[in-house]
């Protein structure tokens, strides 16, 4: 990523994306919602639903969540100058 020089912004905000519709995906497959109604409720496409059912078991929900609040956290200090945007990269991909 640091090749391809993809800004740090733009990571925490897909990581975050990513974890939050996988997170909500989960909950509504807990729910015993049907695939159709997911992709109603969330706006994904189905593809996108059946990857994150088919991965679901990779991370539970409060492990979604709490990367969600990790990820939050290093956008926040990357946006107050708190951390150095080289080192950012290093600490998402430590963490998760």
């Amino acid at each position: 990523l640091r090749l391809l020089k993809i800004d740090n912004y733009a990571i925490t905000a897909i990581l975050g994306k990513n974890f939050s519709d996988y997170l909500v995906v989960k909950e509504l497959e807990n729910k015993n919602t049907p695939v159709k109604d997911i992709v109603k409720k969330t706006g994904l496409k189905e593809y996108q639903v059946n990857n994150y059912l088919k991965y679901s078991n990779a991370f539970s929900n409060s492990e979604c969540e709490e990367y969600l609040r990790y990820l939050a956290n290093i956008d926040y200090e990357l946006k107050q100058g708190l951390i150095k945007e080289e080192h950012a990269l290093d600490q998402i991909f430590i963490e998760i």
